[in-house]
């Protein structure tokens, strides 16, 4: 899974620097700051699990930007018999309701501030096997108490889905109490379904 570690500079950033952890075998390399703030970010593919359906194509991606901005888009998420057809779910989430055929992008990651893991969860209505969000994930700099750094390791993206009716009560009180944040090791209420993607690269 491609990993990075940024700071947030949305509470005035730090001067301790930041790592950057690059591949799916991890590399670190350790670097001052920098001159003149030039912004940090986590920029993924999101790929597929698998080749029969439930599946998406490597065209999914997900950006996560230091002021807290997250955009995901997924791409041809088909579901069904054999090589399944493209995914239109009902749309509920438009207002806020889930109701268990939605799609759920985890961002998976950690403060070593406070050596506490995150999960940040987000829903995703595809229409004919698109679908995108963009939010507000500041509710993970929230953990991070002042004058600490700030910091967030971003180890990974999942998607999984359809959500599925049994999760849909703890899924919804974990987007309206917790803004999406759920932490381990409790279980994640909004993981159900297949897991059908994650952040990485396909091979030709």
């Amino acid at each position: 899974m491609t990993r990075w570690t940024f700071a947030d500079t949305k509470s005035g950033g730090t001067s301790t620097g930041w790592i950057a952890i690059l591949g799916l075998v991890a590399a670190t390399l350790a670097s001052p700051p920098p001159a003149a703030w030039a912004g940090t970010k986590y920029l993924a593919n999101i790929v597929p699990l698998s080749t029969s359906s439930p599946t998406l194509s490597s065209k999914s991606k997900i950006l996560f930007k230091e002021q807290g901005l997250i955009k995901v888009k997924l791409k041809d998420v088909v579901a069904g018999p054999g090589a399944g057809t493209e995914v239109t779910t009902d749309q509920s989430f438009d207002n806020g309701v889930l109701t268990g055929d939605e799609y759920i992008v985890v961002l998976i990651g950690s403060v070593p501030a406070i050596d506490q893991d995150f999960e940040f969860n987000m829903v995703i209505e595809p229409r004919n096997g698109s679908g995108s969000v963009k939010t507000d994930a500041t509710a993970i700099f929230d953990l991070i108490p002042g004058g600490l750094v700030r910091s967030v390791v971003v180890r990974g993206t999942e998607v999984h889905g359809p959500l599925g009716v049994p999760n849909v009560t703890g899924c919804q009180s974990n987007l309206n109490s917790a803004g999406g944040v759920s932490l381990p090791p409790a279980p994640n209420p909004c993981v159900g379904g297949a897991f059908i993607g994650q952040a990485g690269v396909e091979v030709p």
